[in-house]
């Protein structure tokens, strides 16, 4: 019997999950229209920090994104409406 094919959505969650416990992380996206990318996106640069973040993840193109601190916003509820 064939494997099934992991969705990227269901490949975004487990790397989510793998690195939880890493500070530097904060947090992990993805495109699942045509390129079929994982997003990581990162407090500091990776080269400042160490190697360890994958190019790869499940078979999907990892895309390294420094976005800083992510905090939320204090009035957020405010505006979304």
């Amino acid at each position: 019997m064939a494997k099934a094919k992991i969705t990227i959505a269901d490949a975004a969650i487990q790397l989510a999950l793998k690195l939880n416990e890493d500070e530097n992380v904060a947090g992990v996206g993805y495109d699942d229209g045509r390129k079929q990318e994982l997003f990581l996106y990162l407090v500091k640069d990776p080269t400042e920090v160490d190697t360890k973040y994958p190019k790869t993840f499940k078979g999907f193109k990892v895309v390294i994104d420094v976005v800083g601190e992510v905090t939320p916003e204090e009035d957020g509820l405010e505006n979304s409406l």
